[in-house]
C-alpha cells in the first residue's frame, strides 16, 4: 500500500521512483507550466477583446452583382435583398418571416448563420481585388441596421405558428 501511494505521488509530479528529478525541480517545472497556461489564457483573452475592439470599428456597406446589400456597423448587420432583410447581431440572426399574416422577425442563433462579421470582412476584402462587390467604408448610420420593430421568435415559435395558422383553416399537416 505504501508503495502504490509512493508511486502515486511521483506521478503527481509528473516522473517515477526512479527519476532523478529534486522535489525542487518538480516545483520549478509545475511553476513553469501554470506561467505558460497563464500566458496562454492572458493571450486569447486578448486577442478576443482585440476582436471586439475591431467590431466597434467596422463601417461599410457592399453591393453585390446581384442586387444584394449588405451593412455593417459596430457589431450589428443587415442584408438586403430581393427575398428580404435579414438582421445580425453578436447573438444571432434575424430573418423577416411572414407568420400568418403578421410579420415578424425569426431568429436563428449565431452558430446557425450562414453569415457573420468575418464573412462580412472577407467580402469588403474581396471588392479590393474583384467586381463581384462594390464596397465602401464610413457610410453606414445606425438607422441602417437597426432592426424593425417586430415581434422575435424562434424557428421553433415560427414553425408552431404555422402550424397553428393550418388547424385554423381546418387543414391538418401531413403526418410523415
Amino acid at each position: 500500500m505504501l508503495l502504490v501511494l509512493a508511486a502515486l505521488f511521483t506521478a503527481c509530479l509528473g516522473g517515477s521512483p526512479s527519476d532523478d528529478m529534486s522535489g525542487k525541480e518538480a516545483v520549478d517545472r509545475a511553476k513553469d507550466k501554470a506561467a505558460d497556461l497563464a500566458a496562454e489564457t492572458a493571450a486569447q483573452k486578448a486577442k478576443a477583446e482585440a476582436k471586439k475592439a475591431s467590431q466597434e470599428l467596422v463601417n461599410f456597406k457592399c453591393t453585390m452583382a446581384d442586387g444584394t446589400t449588405m451593412y455593417f456597423l459596430k457589431g450589428k448587420g443587415k442584408v438586403t435583398s430581393p427575398g428580404g432583410n435579414t438582421y445580425l447581431d453578436n447573438e444571432g440572426v434575424y430573418t423577416v418571416m411572414d407568420a400568418g399574416g403578421e410579420q415578424v422577425l425569426v431568429k436563428f442563433p449565431v452558430e446557425e448563420a450562414t453569415m457573420d462579421m468575418d464573412d462580412m470582412k472577407a467580402a469588403y476584402e474581396s471588392s479590393k481585388v474583384t467586381d463581384t462587390y462594390d464596397c465602401e467604408l464610413n457610410v453606414v448610420s445606425e438607422a441602417d441596421v437597426a432592426m424593425p420593430d417586430m415581434p422575435i421568435m424562434t424557428m421553433d415559435e415560427y414553425q408552431a405558428r404555422l402550424m397553428e395558422g393550418l388547424g385554423n383553416m381546418g387543414m391538418t399537416p401531413p403526418m410523415g
